[in-house]
């Protein structure tokens, strides 16, 4: 991980459940509020997913001369210092791969992961894993033969949404190490693009008198590798400003590579009509509107 770099902090803390288990709502309040003060000494901005878990997306919270396997190694000190409670401290480019590297760590390890290489982390790991996937999907992808979040990772975007429903992008991003801390995308050109791709989206759908309620943004690489991002739009979409919103998002959660990005392609659909009608049987209309750049 460079130092300029955003990273993903995530501290696993050992046994305080057991810890809080007979005590009061005062005395654990009291005790949760310790932890944050021990945290904040090191770094501010600490999000709290769960009362024994924390994360932090920063720019080298250890400093400009400070090293991350130290930093980490003094907060990890502090906590047992201050608390009498063990954790380990995972340190990556994504927040999955940070709590990954910190569950690696336990019970009192620190975990650094190189940015660039999440997906060798996470090839391999069972879906047990991804604690957000429910029952229900873990049946289904075992059903379809997938094992491991490597081979989640390679579902074709309909087999994914198929299986995972409404919450494909947030899950398919997770394991796809879309879920950065920063925008590796390629800066203003790739943006530049993504803002011509969606006002010419926007006058495609005008002239077809559609509104968009999916939006998908395709990445061609220059070895031909392609990558997708999908998002639901939250109501039918045609303006080209908040076409533009919603396409760069889709930059921002698109997976870092090392390589040029020689095509782009954003579609729109489940299409509707103004009066927010399905576009499922008039087959004179389209279904979709794709508009692209460069070669795909």
């Amino acid at each position: 991980m460079t130092m300029a770099a955003k990273a993903v902090v995530h501290v696993t803390i050992e046994r305080f459940f057991d810890v809080l288990g007979s005590r009061g709502l005062d005395e654990m309040v009291s005790w949760t509020d310790r932890l944050d003060h021990t945290l904040t000494r090191h770094a501010a901005g600490w999000s709290r997913p769960s009362a024994d878990e924390a994360v932090l997306s920063a720019e080298t919270p250890w400093g400009e001369h400070g090293q991350p396997i130290d930093w980490a190694g003094t907060l990890r000190d502090s906590v047992r210092t201050e608390l009498g409670l063990d954790c380990s401290v995972g340190i990556a480019g994504t927040r999955f791969a940070a709590r990954i590297c910190s569950r690696l760590a336990r019970p009192r390890g620190v975990l650094l992961w190189l940015s660039g290489y999440e997906d060798d982390l996470i090839a391999s790991l069972p879906l047990e894993e991804l604690d957000e996937l429910t029952p229900v999907q873990l049946a289904t992808l075992r059903a379809r033969g997938v094992r491991t979040l490597g081979e989640m990772s390679a579902l074709e975007s309909d087999d994914a949404r198929a299986i995972l429903g409404s919450q494909t992008s947030k899950l398919m991003g997770l394991v796809r190490g879309l879920d950065r801390a920063a925008d590796r995308t390629g800066g203003s050109r790739l943006s530049r693009a993504v803002s011509i791709l969606s006002q010419r989206l926007a006058r495609r759908l005008a002239r077809c008198e559609r509104q968009a309620r999916g939006l998908e943004l395709r990445l061609v690489f220059d070895d031909r590798v392609a990558r997708e991002r999908y998002t639901l739009l939250p109501r039918p979409v045609a303006d080209p400003r908040a076409l533009e919103r919603a396409a760069h998002r889709l930059l921002e959660m698109s997976p870092s590579r090392e390589r040029p990005v020689t095509g782009l392609a954003l579609t729109a659909t489940g299409l509707t009509t103004s009066q927010g009608q399905l576009n499922l049987f008039r087959h004179e209309r389209p279904r979709e509107v794709l508009v692209k750049l460069g070669r795909l």
